[in-house]
């Protein structure tokens, strides 16, 4: 059609060679999409998926390949991302056609014209103008009807006319090649994005049944996370942090079960009640608390029958250092027994080996709360 030895172009045979597959592809594939998702095919898409499964070298890559296909499957985003894949081809193949066929005409003369038996040239002028409209809004040149009619290949054209031509024709393959592929892998990948955002697993499928206990297990096993220290106390006691304390006093709870009563007695409105920690986002919120009251008394309420562990002894470690005076209390809900001695002396001897003096440990609400309510200090403080 371009060759060197003939350098007359007929304009409709031209631009059926050009446009006529990738035009009849695009149809093809806008007649897919009202098609059941399982009789759909994007052609060149299909084309890379059968060469990504035929170049895996091991089972287990075409296994996964496979897979991937069967998930995207399910997700509907399978077909748009084929259609992605061959719109993104068919564009850069167009766009390679319309500037080869720029270059071919920018560097050598061709002459165009129009043969037929059946057709008028009233007929032609019509067809030219109504292909040429499209492209003429976008500012390619659309050959007159006195060029068309001179264009039947028995007159000889002035050089204007070749232009026009020139321009006709690369203006079809923008405008009916190019910015249509353009819009439809817009159109594609971005279905392709919104559904690839919502793929979610289905967990209930037969084949997560024997995976289901590996990636989420019921139970985990337990085990020991660190050996227990030599001594709690190897760690000193901290100091408290603020050089100026205000006068506020709080009342704090660790850990405390559910038949005790919280607060232990009606709180009045200067004593500032920070609940029971049962939680390391309680315990967190509580030390930013107590950092920024800086309280002048603080009272720890522990559950006396209970083992102290490692973790309870270093949280009350840590909130002795934002009181300027921190008691702690063994509590025990009055509905129940009493802690028996060998656990409050457990308490007390875990406590005092962590660097709490024993005057600071009551075994009775009673004590504790009235601490808490006086205006008396320790000598020792805390």
């Amino acid at each position: 059609m371009f060759s060197s030895a003939n350098r007359q172009i007929n304009v409709l045979i031209a631009l059926v060679t050009l446009l006529g597959l990738p035009t009849l592809t695009l149809l093809l594939w806008l007649a897919s999409l009202v098609l059941p998702s399982g009789q759909r095919h994007s052609g060149f898409g299909e084309l890379w998926l059968w060469i990504s499964r035929r170049l895996a070298r091991s089972g287990q890559t075409s296994t996964l390949t496979r897979a991937l296909a069967s998930t995207l499957s399910r997700a509907r985003a399978l077909q748009p991302l084929l259609a992605t894949v061959s719109h993104t081809i068919w564009l850069f193949a167009l766009l390679a056609t319309t500037l080869t066929v720029a270059g071919l005409l920018s560097a050598r003369r061709y002459t165009f014209n129009w043969e037929t038996t059946l057709l008028s040239s009233d007929t032609f002028v019509t067809l030219t103008t109504w292909i040429g409209w499209p492209p003429s809004l976008l500012g390619f040149n659309t050959p007159s009807a006195s060029v068309i009619r001179l264009s039947d290949g028995m007159h000889t054209l002035p050089p204007d006319a070749h232009v026009q031509w020139s321009g006709w024709l690369i203006g079809c393959l923008v405008c009916y090649g190019v910015v249509p592929r353009a819009l439809a892998l817009a159109a594609s990948w971005w279905t392709t994005r919104k559904r690839l955002a919502r793929i979610r697993l289905d967990t209930s499928l037969p084949g997560y049944a024997e995976l289901r206990n590996r990636l989420d297990p019921a139970s985990l096993p337990g085990a020991i996370d660190a050996p227990a220290p030599a001594a709690l106390h190897a760690n000193p006691l901290p100091g408290p942090i603020h050089t100026a304390h205000t006068n506020a006093r709080c009342i704090i709870g660790i850990e405390l079960p559910d038949e005790y009563p919280w607060p232990p007695e009606p709180v009045p409105r200067h004593i500032h009640d920070l609940g029971v920690l049962d939680t390391w986002p309680q315990r967190k919120q509580a030390l930013v608390e107590l950092e920024r009251i800086a309280p002048h008394k603080l009272l720890v309420v522990c559950d006396g029958r209970q083992t102290p562990d490692r973790g309870t002894i270093m949280l009350i470690q840590q909130l002795f250092g934002l009181a300027q005076y921190t008691h702690v209390l063994l509590a025990t809900p009055a509905t129940q027994q009493p802690a028996a001695p060998d656990r409050n002396e457990v308490w007390r001897s875990t406590l005092t080996d962590a660097g709490i003096n024993d005057v600071h440990i009551h075994d009775t609400s009673g004590t504790g709360l009235a601490w808490l309510h006086s205006n008396t200090e320790p000598q020792t403080p805390s």
